[in-house]
């Protein structure tokens, strides 16, 4: 996490159990709403399960072990069969959302999932009211289902992580996602959330061989029943979904089918390829407009990495507005996928650039397919009028001197669509032979980036939402701080760096690499960020350096100690040693530093003691021990100390409480007891030290949709 932002709670979101990080617009979270906006006010038959605890017997078979964290409408628990002794997943509803209306929605969700048997697609196994009973006396009751227990971690996990996954890793996850939901479509069921948080990639491949599975079907509808109290659940007027997901017809509250999901999935996906959704307005509100008026931008547009044009209209297909415009079936979305995947074309686009359906592309109905395509041809027919022709004639005449133009000016680009290993084509690139940026009259500063590529985006904030790519020309004032975001292909030339003077940034935050430890290892590491860094280390104004979620090793370490300016350096989730670490020579000018969820920080923390310039350290997910935390105490001038995660004990903030200046400790996920804060806080010399602990957080999330322990958040070394 950035020091400059607030601390960030964990696993506290409403959805925690199924919807991944924490979001604090509201807008990746599943709402229900009706006509006034009003949840169902029927009298409530049952209670809230605060009261199950671990121990507690449900529905005769089922002992609590543990509450794994909160679902779409309730509450997840970890549980045991006393007769099989098999671990599931059991799901409540909450209190808050009891009601007739909401038991029955539980019933249909259960029953959907049920009518389902798909290695993608989370298995149930019994549905019930369980009997609250206390000295004798019923209390009440809480409806519940129980489910598969999964070991893994949901997509918007690893994208949290992550960021993006590179294009050889997507393809899989995604060719099994379609299987599993188009399988679920051909049952009549459409899922109607579907988002990075219900998308479970398993540790481990279970006996079937799926590594994905979909998960919470908690407001899916049953398109094809007949049964009319059914149809009263989701009708016409009410709104459900996370907004930066939904399909146009969802915002505006029509009826939806199949293909509403396959819009979903397509946000997903895009998501996935670039780190970004399609559509991110100021509020769910705004974003809900985008999705139903705009037009979404292309994988380039979003991320500046170069696509195979087949895989840009697949996702542009799948992000149509008009439901008729989109893939017909989840079926066609997967075959083309590995069609990508193996290097092919796809097979045909479902429509044309314009929106007319291509009506050859599905050949198991020849009659269907023809009878369709004379409606057309009638229907064009019928609309051709003498202006027409002669705007056609005008138009055509004008595409050919295009194409007489394109053909003797096409720059010799190889585009290649085979990326069954590779999703970009690495080229040997020459060394800038002048420097990217130059003054102009005015004062202000503009950079010449290359124009046929972008290597990466710049702008005069951390948010990378008001970010420009570096491509063309680009002008700042003279006087910005400027925060430039490496993309893949300047890391893959990393010669592009020396093209930038020595102060013209003032921090550079390099991309994720393609190392995650729960999808199939890649067969090379596409990024190596430490054949950067030789460059990087040249850029002596540097002030900020970000190195998340990357594969620098200690080697890439070395490189930086040209960098005497540094103030603030971020190596969280990478291969660095506390040992390499504690070789970089400006260590002692830092004055912030964040070095978490990597391998040890004890030897780090010896070469750091007795700094009195850094005030802000992370140490996330680390072994704390109490040497290390006489080690952290050393710093007299420390003021933020983040341990969240790591193995800090009430001795460790006895030691930490005697440092005078610190006004911040954010113990989340440690075994730190109320007790020991409350002793802390009142004997420490500033009245105003914030120990921060969340009693939300579980450790054990680790099995529920996709969470996991915080100690054991540790990328491969």
């Amino acid at each position: 996490m950035d020091p400059k932002e607030p601390q960030r709670p964990f696993g506290t979101s409403e959805n925690a159990g199924s919807s991944g990080p924490v979001d604090p617009d509201g807008q990746n979270s599943t709402r229900l709403t009706s006509g006034q906006g009003q949840l169902s006010s029927v009298a409530k038959p049952y209670i809230s399960d605060d009261k199950l605890k671990p121990g507690d017997i449900v529905g005769d078979n089922y002992v609590i072990i543990e509450l794994l964290g909160v679902g779409g409408m309730g509450y997840v628990y970890k549980v045991r069969h006393l007769i099989l002794e098999k671990i599931y997943a059991m799901k409540t509803i909450s209190g808050e959302q009891v009601s007739e209306m909401a038991w029955r929605r539980l019933q249909v969700e259960a029953q959907a999932i049920a009518r389902i048997n798909h290695p993608n697609i989370v298995g149930i196994h019994n549905l019930g009211i369980h009997q609250v009973i206390e000295q004798g006396i019923q209390q009440g009751k809480v409806p519940y289902y129980v489910m598969d227990y999964l070991k893994g971690k949901n997509l918007a996990e690893i994208l949290k992580q992550k960021r993006y996954l590179p294009l050889e890793q997507s393809l899989p996850l995604f060719i099994e996602i379609c299987n599993g939901l188009g399988y679920a479509h051909k049952k009549g069921i459409v899922h109607r959330d579907v988002k990075p948080g219900n998308i479970v990639i398993l540790d481990e491949p279970d006996f079937n061989g799926a590594r994905v599975k979909i998960v919470d079907f908690g407001i899916a509808k049953l398109a094809g029943t007949i049964d009319p109290e059914n149809q009263k659940l989701t009708t016409i007027g009410e709104v459900f979904g996370s907004p930066l997901y939904m399909s146009p017809e969802q915002c505006e509250g029509n009826r939806i089918d199949a293909r509403s999901d396959i819009y979903s999935l397509g946000c997903t996906f895009f998501e996935t390829l670039t780190g970004d959704v399609p559509f991110h307005g100021e509020n769910p509100v705004a974003t809900m407009i985008m999705h139903t008026k705009e037009e979404p931008p292309t994988l380039y547009e979003a991320c500046g990495l170069d696509f195979p044009d087949s895989l840009e209209h697949l996702v542009a297909t799948m992000l149509a507005k008009a439901p008729m415009n989109r893939y017909p079936n989840l079926e066609r979305v997967g075959a083309d996928l590995q069609n990508i995947l193996d290097g092919k074309e796809i097979s045909a686009a479902p429509f044309n650039a314009h929106g007319m359906p291509n009506l050859s592309i599905d050949g198991g109905d020849e009659g269907q397919s023809k009878v369709a395509e004379e409606a057309v041809a009638i229907k064009v027919i019928q609309n051709i009028t003498p202006t027409k022709i002669a705007v056609l004639a005008g138009l055509l005449l004008g595409a050919l001197v295009t194409i007489t133009v394109y053909f003797f000016n096409q720059r010799a680009i190889d585009r290649t669509t085979a990326v069954a290993t590779d999703a970009l084509v690495v080229k040997k690139e020459a060394i800038p032979a002048e420097k990217y940026s130059r003054i102009l009259i005015n004062g202000q500063i503009q950079f010449n980036f290359p124009e046929n590529h972008s290597i990466g985006t710049i702008s005069t904030t951390s948010n990378s939402k008001k970010a420009k790519q570096a491509q063309g020309a680009v002008t700042f004032n003279r006087s910005d701080r400027l925060y430039f975001t490496a993309n893949e292909y300047a890391i893959l030339h990393p010669e592009c760096f020396d093209a930038f003077r020595d102060d013209d940034l003032y921090s550079l935050t390099t991309p994720q690499s393609s190392i995650i430890s729960d999808i199939a290892e890649t067969k090379k590491d596409n990024l190596d960020v430490n054949k950067a860094l030789a460059h990087i280390g040249k850029l002596t104004g540097l002030k900020r350096l970000v190195l998340d979620l990357s594969n620098t090793a200690d080697s890439g370490i070395e490189d930086l100690n040209q960098l005497t300016n540094l103030e603030n350096l971020k190596v969280d989730w990478t291969k660095v040693t506390g040992a390499g670490m504690g070789k970089f020579k400006g260590l002692k000018n830092l004055t912030s530093f964040s070095f978490s969820y990597n391998n040890d920080c004890k030897d780090l923390l010896k070469a750091l003691a007795g700094s009195t310039k850094i005030e802000t350290l992370y140490l996330e997910g680390h072994a704390i021990d109490d040497e290390i935390a006489r080690l952290i105490a050393s710093c007299p001038n420390l003021k933020h100390l983040d341990l969240e995660g790591s193995t800090a004990s009430d001795k460790t903030i006895e030691i930490l409480a005697k440092m005078p200046k610190l006004d911040y400790i954010g113990v989340t996920a440690c075994q730190i007891t109320e007790a020991c804060i409350a002793k802390a806080k009142k004997f420490h010399p500033n009245s105003n030290l914030n120990i921060s602990r969340s009693n939300k957080v579980n450790t054990s999330l680790k099995e529920s949709f996709g969470g996991e322990d915080p100690g054991k958040w540790i990328l491969p070394k």
